[in-house]
Parts: structure tokens; sequence; C-alpha cells
């Protein structure tokens, strides 16, 4: 009895350990709840915060209409929109080039050299400056001249100065006369001696107007016309030498690019025969000079492999080793 009564308290007890135990929900429940309440109350006091906002906006507005003040707004800052850069397909190096030659030549502004150098770098138009003569309306350089300024200066300097001993010398004859006829005037009943008196003055005339300076004056104003005489022939020559060399240098840049030019608008011309007979003539060209290249080439690789080794030389040189 006692073994039996034993063993079903060992069931019961087995049997309420197996059992899970359930956890109360109430706790759960309350926390919902009270999530709810408070999700309830922030949206609420939003609601309230907005109500506020809109009637202080009312308010705001009816005064200043009421005022009649300015309505101030807000400037809008716009982001700054990235530039998007232009794709050229034309030549933006040779219409560089064409407006380099432009400045150093002082032709900046050329409409020729402006529209040409647009056109090549933007591809545009290309077929309408193509049908014209390049080389004849390409414009010429402008040639500074090449007199300097020093000899300008000596030039007029020696034109002026050939003209000075003769205004001298009459000025000097004028202030002798004068002062020859005070002398005449008061030395009565005397022999005088007009270029005596020239040289000497006896007091009358002064020192600076005897014809002795006059004379010698005379002589360096003519000596410096002679020397500016000899001299600016040979500046003259001189520049003439630079301006000739700078002219043909011009001219040789100006038909260098000219061709230039030409060579780059040839394929864009209007087709037609001449330019079909010439297209078709270049290709031919080029074909002979690929074939030609080609030909040379295999040339050269059957003389490399004539001097390769073939098996039967390679099958002996063995021979010999295993021997």
């Amino acid at each position: 009895m006692f073994p039996l009564m034993a063993q079903t308290k060992k069931k019961s007890k087995a049997k309420k350990a197996a059992t899970p135990v359930r956890k109360k929900a109430t706790p759960t429940r309350k926390k919902v709840a009270a999530k709810k309440s408070v999700a309830k109350k922030a949206v609420a006091k939003k609601a309230v915060t907005k109500k506020t906002v809109v009637k202080k906006t009312v308010a705001r507005k009816s005064a200043e209409v009421a005022s009649g003040a300015p309505k101030v707004e807000t400037p809008v800052v716009e982001a700054p929109k990235p530039k998007s850069r232009k794709k050229t397909t034309g030549n933006p190096e040779l219409a560089e080039k064409i407006r380099a030659w432009g400045k150093k030549r002082r032709m900046p502004k050329d409409p020729y050299l402006v529209g040409i150098a647009d056109a090549i770098e933007n591809d545009e138009d290309l077929v309408v400056w193509a049908s014209t003569d390049v080389l004849a309306i390409f414009p010429h350089a402008f040639i500074k001249p090449a007199e300097t300024r020093l000899y300008s200066m000596l030039v007029l300097a020696r034109n002026i100065l050939v003209f000075v001993p003769v205004a001298l010398t009459w000025l000097a004859i004028s202030k002798a006369t004068t002062a020859f006829s005070l002398y005449t005037a008061k030395q009565t009943g005397s022999v005088a001696n007009f270029l005596q008196f020239w040289e000497d003055g006896y007091g009358y005339l002064d020192k600076k107007w005897t014809i002795s300076e006059v004379a010698l004056l005379d002589f360096w104003i003519i000596a410096a016309v002679i020397a500016l005489t000899l001299i600016t022939p040979i500046m003259a020559h001189n520049a003439e030498e630079r301006a000739e060399k700078e002219e043909l240098d011009a001219e040789r840049e100006r038909i260098g690019l000219a061709v230039e030019v030409m060579a780059y608008l040839f394929d864009k011309r209007e087709v037609n025969n001449v330019t079909l007979n010439s297209a078709l003539a270049r290709s031919v060209a080029n074909l002979r000079t690929s074939s030609k290249s080609l030909n040379d080439a295999a040339k050269r690789i059957e003389k490399i492999s004539k001097s390769l080794p073939n098996n039967a030389n390679i099958i002996q040189e063995i021979r010999k080793i295993g021997k």
C-alpha cells in the first residue's frame, strides 16, 4: 500500500512540473494603454501648437493690412546650378592658334579671324568657310613702322638746324648795324670800317654778337647738321632691314597658318567632282602606302623565319649531345 501511494505522489509532482506556468497578461495591457494615452497627448499638443501658430500668423497679417506696412518676404536663395561644359567636336587647338596669331600681329578683332576661329572651335558652318579662298582672304599682318622715336627726333633736329646759322648770322648783322650807326653818329669826320667795328665793337656792340663769335657758333651748328646727316641714313637703313625681316616672318606665318586652315577645311567642303576626285586620290595614296608597309613587314618576317633553326637541325643537335 505504501509503495503505491509513493508512486502516485511522484506522478502528481511530475505532472505539476511538466505543465507550463502561464504569465499574467494584465501588466502588458496596462503598458499598451499607457503608450496609447501618451501618443494621444502628443497629437493633441501638436494640434494646439499648429492652431496657435496659425492664429498668430493671421493676426500679424491683419495688423500689416491695417497699418499699411509693406510685406517683407524672405528671399529664396537658389542653389547654383552646375555649369554644363560645352562639348566641342571641332579643333580648339587650331582655333586658339589663329587667335594667338591675331593678337601677336595686332589684329585681335579682325572679323575673318574671329569668325573662322569660332567656326573651327565649335564645328559650325564649316562648309561655308571651306568654300572660300582662305589664302587670298586671310588678312595680312600689321607691321609696325620701323623708325624709332629717336630716329624721328634726330631727323627733325637736323631739318631745323639747317636754317639756324642763316637766322643767327642775319640777327648778328642787325645788331652790328644798329651799333655801328650809333658809333658813326658820335665819331663824325673819321673814317669807320664796318667789319673792323663788327669785330672790335668799341663798346657799342656786345661781344657775343661779334663776327668771330657768330662765325664759331655757326660752325658748330653746321658740324652738327653734317653729323646728323651721316647718322640718320644709317639708322634708316637698319630700320628698313628690321621692317623687311619682320614682314617676311609675318608673311611666312600667315601662309603657314592659312595652309593649315585649308588642310583642316579640305574634308569639310561640299561634295562635288573636284572634292570626290581628290578624296579618291588621297585614299588610293593611303592604300599604296599601307600595302607597301605590309609588304616590307612580310619580307622582314620571312627573313627572320629563315634565320630560325628548323626541326632537322634541332634533331641533329640533340643526337650530337646524346653521342
